[in-house]
């Protein structure tokens, strides 16, 4: 059950409340429902901000998340934002709590109507029980688009985990496609 709508007669600004099972696709086999609520803004013409918080009971526990997110765009031409989360997790007896904080840096710039460069790094922090893991996410790729439904990006993916000696580097295509 979902319920959107305007904060204010300007329309610059909107909530959003939601209440769902959780159940990412599957059957529901519990009573626990995950509560969702944003508000987000159109804080001038480029500029652009939100605030998430999410809350799901389990049978080991209850989580928290939040996340923050700003984001700046220069007509179609080029677009940056930043996002960052928290999430704290409490366990039963038995279990352990967590929490993991990270952010996110993305953005592409317009080279022609048809490409765009795509940049990504994200890093994550994670202490639950007796480990600590630190992890680095980053990707850049070029988007060709040869239709508009239609996107083939070439791209490189550095993926660091504190725990492995070194890092992973892949290089793959990602093709995207509207239908």
């Amino acid at each position: 059950i979902a319920l959107y709508g305007p904060l204010g007669s300007s329309g610059r600004n909107r909530y959003g409340l939601m209440i769902g099972n959780d159940n990412i696709g599957a059957g529901d086999t519990d009573n626990a429902k995950h509560l969702y609520a944003q508000i987000d803004s159109d804080l001038s013409d480029q500029w652009t901000g939100a605030f998430g918080l999410d809350y799901r009971p389990s049978a080991s526990g209850q989580s928290v998340n939040s996340s923050l997110f700003l984001g700046w765009k220069h007509a179609s031409r080029k677009r940056i934002a930043t996002e960052l989360f928290y999430t704290k997790t409490q366990g039963d007896e038995g279990h352990d709590d967590a929490f993991m904080v990270g952010a996110s840096l993305f953005g592409w710039y317009h080279l022609s109507d048809h490409a765009r460069l795509i940049l990504r790094v994200d890093r994550t922090h994670l202490e639950s029980g007796a480990m600590t893991v630190g992890k680095t996410f980053a990707l850049a790729g070029i988007s060709f688009r040869p239709e508009n439904t239609i996107e083939i990006i070439p791209n490189i993916v550095i993926e660091d985990d504190e725990r492995q000696e070194h890092a992973d580097l892949t290089a793959r295509v990602t093709i995207y496609a509207t239908f």
